[in-house]
């Protein structure tokens, strides 16, 4: 079965530079498929896995499980047919809001 957001997203994220200790930007890359989602980067150009797990979707709650981890990651959402727009989510790891929620993710091919 297809999901409305079975697609390849790409966001740009802020990252901190440890060797420069400053704030730079990097491109994100989501695989959303039948209930998985992956998550890529490219911090030097190349691709390069990242966090996995599941998803799944109930009204405007959009919540994600990493692999191996109990707790999900919930948040609201909506997805314009464009744009995956990931908000108000409900946990207390800052670095989890900057990845998910700064940027919105904009298709880059769908499913």
């Amino acid at each position: 079965m297809t999901s409305v957001l079975d697609a390849s997203l790409a966001s740009l994220v802020p990252r901190i530079s440890s060797r420069l200790l400053s704030l730079t930007k990097f491109v994100q890359e989501i695989v959303v498929e039948n209930g998985s989602i992956k998550q890529y980067g490219y911090p030097g150009g190349e691709k390069e896995g990242g966090w996995t797990g599941t998803y799944r979707i109930f009204r405007d709650t959009f919540e994600l499980l990493e692999e191996g981890t109990d707790e999900p990651l919930a948040m609201t959402w909506s997805f314009d047919g464009k744009q995956l727009v990931l908000s108000d989510m409900r946990t207390e790891f800052c670095d989890h809001r900057t990845v998910w929620t700064t940027h919105p993710w904009v298709l880059v091919a769908e499913g």
